[in-house]
């Protein structure tokens, strides 16, 4: 076996010719572990944390200009708008919300009680369903509201505005048919603020049996208590 030893100058050349190979490839592969999903997120946040300093401090720094130039005058024409502004929105608001309340359509109240009857179990064991108009005769009576005066009445309502205050109210008859009969809707609603009417008061007479049935609301409050003569 040759053992062949490198010794002097020539053995320095090697060493320089090993390192100067090496060192483009140990290069490379920390070039691209500065691209690393790690380094990535750190350079996004730094990224962003400086972004966002630079917003905030453009953004005080536009508004201490904004603020070192404004006048009283100018505070007060500010503020008279936002009042007006302000003020509007509030009676839009109160406009809308009251809307059911004060007032009572009967054309309304009418499409909103004919969709009610269509799940009523009571008219449904009586008349059947679907339900529809017998014939064109509707009757109407409107009731105007205002303050309650007596503190009897005032003492049957619960609410603040509602003991106090009695809303509009409609009284309204009108006609219906099923497969199994013919009868006689009366209500009385008055407006409400949680639906579009509340009913006080509605019934049903059949008129082939002059059965009369309370569906809901208070017997006091009947409207209709006698016989119509249909063509």
């Amino acid at each position: 076996a040759l053992i062949s030893k490198t010794t002097g100058p020539r053995r320095k050349v090697l060493r320089l010719l090993s390192s100067s190979s090496k060192e483009p490839v140990d290069r490379v592969k920390q070039l691209a572990a500065y691209f690393s999903p790690g380094y990535l997120r750190s350079y996004a946040m730094i990224g962003g944390a400086s972004l966002a300093i630079y917003l905030i401090l453009k953004t005080g720094y536009q508004t201490a200009s904004f603020f070192s130039g404004v006048t009283i005058w100018d505070g007060l024409k500010v503020g008279f708008l936002l009042g007006c502004f302000s003020g509007a929105a509030i009676i839009v608001v109160c406009y809308f919300t009251s809307r059911s309340f004060l007032s009572l359509r009967p054309e309304m109240v009418y499409r909103g009680m004919m969709r009610a009857l269509q799940s009523d179990p009571i008219i449904k064991k009586k008349l059947g369903t679907p339900i529809k108009p017998l014939s064109e005769f509707r009757a109407y009576t409107f009731i105007p509201g205002g303050i309650r005066t007596d503190p009897e009445e005032r003492a049957k309502y619960q609410g603040f505005i509602t003991r106090w205050y009695r809303p509009n109210r409609l009284q309204i008859m009108f006609t219906v048919k099923g497969p199994q009969g013919r009868g006689v809707i009366s209500a009385e609603v008055e407006g409400s603020f949680s639906s579009p009417f509340f009913y006080v008061h509605q019934a049903l007479d059949v008129l082939e049996t002059e059965e009369h049935i309370v569906l809901q609301g208070r017997e006091d409050k009947q409207v209709y208590k006698g016989r119509i003569v249909l063509r």
